[in-house]
This record gives C-alpha cells, sequence and structure tokens, in this order.
C-alpha cells in the first residue's frame, strides 16, 4: 500500500522565484500569498516601493517566504528593463511572471493602439 499523496505537493513551488507586478493589493496581492503559500520566493512590482515593501513584509510573515518589493511603472519600457535587472541581481531567476498590473482603458479593438 503507498502513501496517500496530497495533490497539492505535486504543485509544489519551492525553489522557484514568482515576479507579480501589482502584487501590493488587490488580486496581484492575493495570487502573490497563494505563490508564497504554494513555496514560492516573491517579487511585487507596483508604482510604490513603499506599498510595496509593507505588502512584502506582510506576506512574508504569513507565507514564510522571501518577499522583496520594487517600484516600477510597467508602462514604462526603462522602468521594466531597470526592474528586471533589479529583481535578477536580488533573486537571482525570475521562473514565474504574473502580469496583473493594469489600467482599464475603454475601446473596441479597432479604435485601442498598443500604447493603450
Amino acid at each position: 500500500m503507498t502513501a496517500h499523496r496530497n495533490v497539492l505537493d505535486t504543485f509544489r513551488l519551492d525553489g522557484k522565484v514568482a515576479l507579480i507586478t501589482g502584487g501590493a493589493r488587490g488580486l496581484g496581492r492575493t495570487m502573490a500569498i497563494a505563490l508564497g503559500e504554494a513555496g514560492a520566493d516573491l517579487a511585487l512590482v507596483g508604482r510604490s516601493r513603499e506599498s510595496c515593501k509593507e505588502a512584502a513584509a506582510e506576506i512574508a510573515g504569513a507565507t514564510g517566504r522571501t518577499v522583496r518589493g520594487f517600484a516600477a511603472d510597467v508602462t514604462s519600457t526603462s522602468d521594466v528593463t531597470r526592474v528586471t535587472g533589479e529583481i535578477m541581481q536580488a533573486c537571482g531567476s525570475i521562473d514565474i511572471l504574473v502580469n496583473n498590473a493594469g489600467t482599464n482603458i475603454r475601446g473596441t479593438i479597432e479604435r485601442l493602439s498598443e500604447a493603450d
């Protein structure tokens, strides 16, 4: 007879680093907590370094994972390039990306540009 194994053990993320944009609040924060509970270390990115650092400390306390906060405007290519380098230096890798940051610009696909 084999020991019963929890299905969640199959999906463990130990040793992985997850980058979550908009990770300090709302859905991003909820996803960050879930990824941390599954074993991933986390990099939270948002416009406010302070809110990301506060959320990082709270999530680290709740999950026992290493959680770091970073500031960037993901609509700026130079900010994305800069923060990616900072995360790689601090965390060593990015294994999981959750593109959660966003705005709500309304319009039909024909009228929205890539910049929107």
